[in-house]
């Protein structure tokens, strides 16, 4: 008895063509998933990078503000500042600068550098370097700091009178790139320049009492 052709079953070429479609649709799907898994971690990891350079910039604008910071320069005394002093080094893409500044009657004494891929901060000379930036969020590619002074005669307030003397403004160009450690596609950069609060004198006034 032959079956009617609506009855017959599919062909072994049928089946393997109906599972090589369903493989390239499985395939498909799968890297169009693998894409948009990419693609969220990818944004979570930039998210994470910005979020952790910020709060290091942040940090480190705040800080350098205060460089040179001493009540006593209010009161238009002769005596030079003896936390005015900003000291830059390291080598290119690695800066280290030292300064100080006095709070709540007390000298305090900083250094900021790049060690191990990781922003850092000293708070006193026999402390312990601190980390700003979390190492397993933010590799630091490079911290760059450039001093920008220009002197300039100025009237000085001295006891009372006015004398002839040399301010120097003072800003610092900032700049930190980073990446993350787990993809280096992901890239953040934060550039900016932090104007310091105290002139240096590169020439104070002499006062006669």
């Amino acid at each position: 008895m032959r079956l009617a052709p609506s009855a017959r079953g599919a062909t072994l070429i049928e089946l393997m063509l109906g599972l090589t479609l369903a493989a390239l649709l499985l395939a498909t799907a799968l890297r169009l998933m693998a894409v948009q898994i990419d693609t969220f971690l990818r944004t979570m990891r930039g998210v994470q990078l910005d979020q952790d350079l910020r709060a290091a910039s942040d940090l480190i604008v705040r800080e350098l503000r205060r460089a040179g910071h001493w009540p006593a320069a209010l009161d238009g005394g002769s005596t030079p500042n003896p936390l005015g002093g900003l000291l830059l080094g390291g080598t290119p893409g690695s800066a280290v600068v030292g300064y100080s500044y006095e709070e709540a009657g007390v000298a305090q004494h900083r250094v900021l550098r790049l060690s191990s891929s990781t922003l850092q901060m000293q708070l006193g000379p026999t402390a312990s370097f601190q980390a700003l930036s979390d190492p397993a969020v933010t590799r630091v590619l490079s911290f760059e700091l450039l001093l920008i002074a220009h002197s300039q005669p100025a009237w000085l307030a001295c006891a009372g009178s006015a004398s002839p003397g040399l301010r120097t403004p003072r800003q610092l160009a900032l700049q930190i790139t980073a990446e993350s450690p787990v993809d280096p596609r992901v890239r953040g950069q934060v550039r900016t320049r932090i104007r310091l609060r105290n002139d240096a004198l590169a020439t104070p006034p002499t006062c006669s009492s």
